[in-house]
């Protein structure tokens, strides 16, 4: 994250505007808060407001767009765009798609033993 701050500091010598830059690059996982400015990003960009975005928000985008690169978030953001999902229902089953409900363990007998 040090490294990305840092050329986030040069862009800004360069003129361009960095703003808004939440750490959402080194969490082991993503919070959910993390999805729902994923979502706000996504829907702006492709709404065609790309061009308006700072430099900040698009590395944020990229990076959250590998971080929830799956068909459950996929499912998730289409019924958060029909409105079919408010932002905390979005928070809300992104919990349940994160943790398991029950953990189950299977011990299997090895050479007579139970490993």
């Amino acid at each position: 994250m040090e490294h990305e701050l840092a050329y986030l500091r040069y862009l800004e010598k360069l003129g361009f505007k960095v703003r808004d830059l939440r750490a959402t690059g080194n969490e082991e996982e993503a919070s959910p808060e993390g999805l729902v400015d994923f979502f706000c990003l996504r829907k702006r960009i492709e709404g065609g407001e790309a061009d308006k975005l700072s430099t900040a928000d698009l590395i944020v985008h990229a990076d959250a767009k590998l971080k929830f690169n799956h068909s459950s978030i996929e499912d998730l953001y289409q019924k958060w765009r029909s409105g079919q999902l408010s932002f905390d229902q979005v928070r809300k089953e992104y919990q349940a798609l994160r943790r398991p409900e029950t953990v189950t363990f299977i011990f299997s007998p090895v050479n007579g033993q139970v490993a």
